[in-house]
């Protein structure tokens, strides 16, 4: 298909912007022919009333109807460029701008200001000054002004001929996306708020179908939100004379533990004990004791240990405390607390030697964890699993292998324990650190001997294994039997599957996984896809993983701006930095909803001093008025603008203005910059 040239359109209106009749242009001939009204709608067309177009395969508008018209095949800046223009104030007062109307009414009713994508195919725009028939009105819409808190007015075009010739303005761009994603954001927290309000109600039902007992433990159960209080909703209970039973309540205090909401199952504890609903044992303490230590810290929980009367300071709850000081790191604590038991006579588990093991794990002192160990049996408390695996791990931080062998034998001889995949995969792990590989395979075929079939995060950890052995057919083969095995695989299966290939180098691989994750109905999570994404780009494949990148953007899915500045950096390293420009711009817009991230000073750097020595005012403008929306503004951004000003033979004296304003002073290269102006 041959490319369009301006001589083969329409004659341009008078004052109308080049990209609004090219538009036009391509919609016009598109009416012209078309045999059918089916014709005219595959692709895009102009909506039944003539009042706006619709985009009916974003997919084949960018690769067949986009570059025959403009210099691009990107429906992402079609979009945005279409974006930028408004007409003059309205009889109300108001600016006019091209709308998006959702095609299926049902989904939202009312169309919204600015366009929006309304399904992952079709969009339709709509502008009261574009219209089918009246191209004479195309003179009356214009680009959007930039507001003056962005960046000073002085360096945006200053006529109106400079405005209409410019194809793109970057910084509005920016600004008109930014807004784009906060409707969008507004949208999809109404669409949750929807779909909890549906959760109730299905709740609802069926607690009407099993009695008012479960529709209370699902008001404090961990369905309800993390952060709302529970006591509330207790006491309304009993406010309406409904029973309360003491086991509903542990349950629901179990649930919610197991759930890490430590604080609801504190409310919930403390409830029964202040209105008296049972007398609290040792093991009822002994929990409080524990969610206290976790919620307010050990100094609370010793508050609390004190408080209790003496036949209530057993091993249970002198194990709590324990636990709560070596949560916290409490050396000191721990040790002495643990004499005490041991004066007591509570120290005839192994969960209270596990603690101090745990203890020394987590402060680094690995070599006293045989000790502990040793201490353990010659006081007859026979190790379980747990304390086996903390000491097969200390062994093997230690580099003692032949440790870990002998602690795995007479863990294996114990007629009492229960082998498990876990333990045998902590020791392949250190055998592959090792490069033991034979030592490892044979561990990873024990470990998988012991898997349940319906474990995904077993089967993920020995995939992960095997990709670090570099073996690809067993991660392959796995994966195969963990799909067969689990009803169901969720994203993080495919993050570490696309992880462990990627490491691999095997993309093809990692390409079809991830189209099964998109066909798999999963949500969507931006962690899947990104990392081929970045796999792509560390392999100094830029160019695919900026594709994939505005694949994503073009279906309307979230991206970020780490992965934008990755590709940016690569680009600019092997030379291209126009193309490092581009992404980098992408990125400092997404920057705006994603407020954590900070771009590469090394990047930015680099950027700025090609755009100082070679890119245009505009594009050196376009580029700071974004970079300053995210990072302090600073000398290198202002010596940037100076030198593009410089060689294009305009004054300066604004721009100086404003780095005093801006409280920047002159340095050496400034001054050596203002010195080429003179010269």
């Amino acid at each position: 298909m041959s490319k369009i040239t301006t001589s083969s359109l329409s004659p341009r209106t008078k004052g109308a912007a080049p990209f609004l009749w090219k538009t036009y242009a391509l919609l016009e001939e598109g009416e012209e022919g078309a045999e059918t009204a089916d014709d005219r709608k595959k692709i895009v067309s102009w909506n039944a009333e003539g009042t706006g177009f619709v985009v009916w395969s974003p997919a084949e508008f960018s690769e067949l109807t986009l570059p025959r018209y403009f210099k691009h095949n990107n429906f992402s800046s079609f979009i945005r460029q279409l974006n930028t223009y408004v007409i003059g104030l309205s009889m109300n007062g108001q600016k006019a701008e091209f709308r998006c109307r959702d095609l299926n009414p049902g989904l939202s009713g009312e169309s919204r200001q600015g366009f929006k994508k309304t399904s992952s195919k079709r969009w339709e725009f709509r502008h009261e000054k574009f219209q089918r028939g009246c191209k004479h009105m195309l003179v009356e819409i214009t680009r959007k002004k930039m507001e003056p808190s962005v960046f000073p007015a002085f360096l945006k075009a200053s006529d109106e001929d400079k405005a209409n010739h410019a194809e793109e303005n970057s910084c509005q761009t920016l600004l008109e996306e930014n807004e784009i994603l906060r409707r969008e954001k507004v949208e999809l927290q109404t669409q949750i708020a929807q779909f909890k309000a549906l959760e109730v109600k299905l709740l609802d039902s069926l607690a009407q179908h099993m009695g008012n007992t479960n529709h209370k433990e699902r008001r404090i159960s961990p369905l309800g939100s993390p952060d709302k209080s529970v006591e509330p909703e207790l006491e309304d209970w009993l406010k309406n004379g409904k029973k309360i039973r003491v086991a509903e309540l542990q349950r629901i205090i179990h649930d919610l533990r197991k759930r890490k909401r430590f604080t609801q199952a504190l409310e919930v504890s403390e409830w029964m004990n202040k209105k008296g609903i049972c007398t609290f044992s040792h093991t009822e303490h002994a929990v409080q004791l524990d969610l206290i230590g976790r919620v307010r810290g050990f100094l609370s929980a010793e508050s609390y240990f004190d408080s209790l009367k003496d036949q209530d300071k057993t091993d249970k709850t002198y194990g709590a405390l324990l636990n709560c000081y070596v949560r916290q790191r409490q050396t000191d604590k721990s040790l002495s607390h643990l004499q005490k038991m041991k004066d007591l006579g509570f120290t005839s588990s192994p969960l209270t030697y596990n603690g101090i093991m745990c203890l020394y794990t987590n402060i680094g002192q690995h070599e006293k964890v045989p000790d502990i160990m040793r201490e353990m049996k010659e006081n007859k408390v026979s190790p379980d699993n747990f304390s086996y695996r903390i000491c097969i791990n200390a062994y093997g931080v230690m580099s003692d292998l032949e440790g870990m062998e002998r602690i795995l034998k007479e863990m294996e001889s114990q007629s009492h324990i229960k082998m498990d995949w876990n333990t045998y995969a902590v020791v392949a792990n250190f055998c592959i650190k090792a490069g033991l590989t034979e030592r490892a395979i044979d561990a990873l075929k024990k470990s998988e001997q012991k898997l349940d079939n319906k474990d995904g995060t077993a089967f993920n950890h020995l995939i992960s294994l095997y990709a670090n052995l570099g073996n690809k057919a067993e991660v392959l083969r796995l994966w195969g039997l963990e799909k067969a095995s689990c009803k169901r695989y969720i994203n993080k299966d495919f993050i570490t599957m696309l992880q462990s290939l990627v490491k691999l180098d095997a993309f093809e691989e990692a390409e079809k996984v991830l189209e099964e994750w998109a066909s798999s109905g999963n949500c969507y999570d931006f962690r899947v896809p990104s990392i081929i994404i970045i796999g792509y780009a560390e392999k100094g494949l830029h160019e695919k993983s900026e594709a994939m990148l505005e694949n994503l953007m073009e279906k309307g899915k979230v991206t970020t701006p780490n992965s934008w500045g990755v590709v940016a950096a690569g680009y600019l390293d092997k030379g291209q930095v126009r193309k490092a420009l581009e992404c980098m711009k992408t990125a400092l817009f997404l920057t705006v909803e994603n407020k954590g991230w900070r771009p590469n000073l090394r990047v930015i750097t680099s950027i700025l001093e090609w755009l100082g020595n070679e890119g245009s005012i505009q594009d050196a403008e376009d580029f700071v008025a974004s970079l300053r929306t995210v990072i302090p503004v600073d000398r290198k951004m202002y010596n940037a603008l100076l030198k593009a000003t410089i060689r294009d033979g305009k004054g300066v004296d604004k721009l100086l203005d404003l780095m005093k304003a801006d409280k920047i002073d002159e340095d050496e290269e400034t001054k050596t910059i203002l010195a080429m102006k003179s010269s």
